[in-house]
């Protein structure tokens, strides 16, 4: 089974409450939600876990590393994307292919997990409910995405 765009949950295993209310959230938004369990072989892009109190993060953000790019996404919460996938790398890619400037390109974006693609773009616009790290290496920020920001931050850039 293919479930491309799904969000993958280890089911009744998930009982941290920021995890549960995520997956409640993007649920809501109409994201599918799909068990790790159910599915064969399953494949991920990327991994959100939560700290608990009493854990050892600084010893699991350290065996990750070698496998994952670790990015601390505030509260208590930790994006890792797997070794050597990135939205930069797969624009410098798209860039190598097409053969564009990098001064020529616009990332936009919301959060931490951004920060790579903001250093690889050219001009960068933060969203409104952006995250506040994101915010101070914007170059442009522009409204909250239900407020037409992406509309917006175009129109800033002179590209509609």
């Amino acid at each position: 089974e293919t479930v491309d765009g799904a969000i993958l949950t280890d089911g009744p295993r998930s009982v941290h409450p920021i995890a549960l209310r995520e997956v409640a959230r993007m649920r809501a938004k109409g994201f599918v939600i799909r068990e790790i369990d159910s599915l064969e072989e399953p494949a991920f892009m990327k991994l959100m876990t939560y700290d608990w109190p009493g854990c050892r993060r600084e010893e699991f953000l350290r065996r990750m590393e070698p496998y994952f790019t670790c990015i601390d996404r505030g509260s208590t919460m930790i994006e890792m994307v797997l070794g050597g996938c990135s939205k930069a790398g797969g624009m410098e890619e798209l860039l190598r292919h097409l053969g564009i400037s990098r001064g020529d390109t616009l990332a936009i974006g919301d959060s931490t997990n951004d920060l790579p693609m903001f250093a690889a773009a050219g001009h960068t616009a933060c969203m409104g409910e952006g995250m506040e790290e994101l915010k101070r290496e914007a170059e442009f920020i522009t409204a909250n995405v239900m407020d037409d920001g992406i509309e917006k931050a175009l129109k800033h850039f002179g590209l509609i």
